[in-house]
C-alpha cells in the first residue's frame, strides 16, 4: 500500500468526491500535495532528501489516485448517457415508423372538409 512507502505525519491523501463542483479542489490538492513537496526536495539537504522524495512521490500518487476516481466517474456517467441515448433513438425510430404509417394511411384516404366551423376543429 502506498500509504506504507510514506513514514512522515504529513502523508495523508485527502479523497476528493468525483463531482463537477469539486474539479476546483481537485486542482488545489495539486498545489497543496505536488507543489510544496517538489519545492521541498529543491532546497533539502543532502541527508534528507530520501524522505523529501519519498513525500514527494507520495504527493503525486494521491493527485493521480483522485484524478482516476474523477476518470472513472465519468466513464461511468458517459456510459449511463449513451444508454439513454440509444434508448431515445429507438423511441424516435418507433415514433417515425408510426408516423410513416399514420401518413401512408392518410394519402389513400381523401380528406373531408370540416362540418362545423374551422376554429372547432
Amino acid at each position: 500500500m502506498m500509504a506504507d512507502n510514506c513514514l512522515n505525519k504529513h502523508c495523508e491523501c485527502e479523497k476528493v468526491e468525483p463531482r463537477p463542483e469539486n474539479c476546483a479542489k481537485l486542482l488545489e490538492l495539486n498545489d497543496l500535495k505536488i507543489r510544496p513537496a517538489m519545492r521541498k526536495i529543491s532546497t533539502s539537504e543532502w541527508c534528507n532528501l530520501q524522505e523529501a522524495i519519498r513525500q514527494a512521490f507520495y504527493g503525486v500518487w494521491c493527485v493521480i489516485k483522485n484524478i482516476v476516481g474523477f476518470l472513472c466517474y465519468i466513464i461511468r456517467k458517459l456510459e449511463c448517457l449513451e444508454k439513454k441515448v440509444d434508448s431515445l433513438c429507438g423511441t424516435v425510430k418507433c415514433q417515425n415508423d408510426s408516423i410513416a404509417e399514420v401518413l401512408s394511411v392518410l394519402k389513400e384516404q381523401p380528406v373531408t372538409p370540416c362540418e362545423v366551423g374551422c376554429d372547432k376543429c
